[in-house]
């Protein structure tokens, strides 16, 4: 949303929302090469966490799946 305000387009937030869940919706269902999770993906909710938190998070994962 900051994206869009910074090239001067005003967008709502529930406007948005609505784009990107079409737009994931249209990629997941298409015919050919469907966007899916990867089996072995490890999903991180970053809603609540800043950018630190979210690098903090990955190195975590990362460490012990090395270790």
């Amino acid at each position: 949303m900051k994206e869009m305000e910074s090239k001067g387009e005003i967008v709502s937030l529930t406007e948005l929302t609505e784009e990107l869940e079409e737009r994931d919706r249209k990629d997941s269902t298409r015919e050919h090469s469907p966007l899916k999770k990867a089996e072995d993906a490890i999903e991180i909710d970053t809603t609540v966490l800043s950018i630190n938190e979210q690098v903090n998070r990955i190195v975590e994962i990362v460490t012990k799946s090395i270790k």
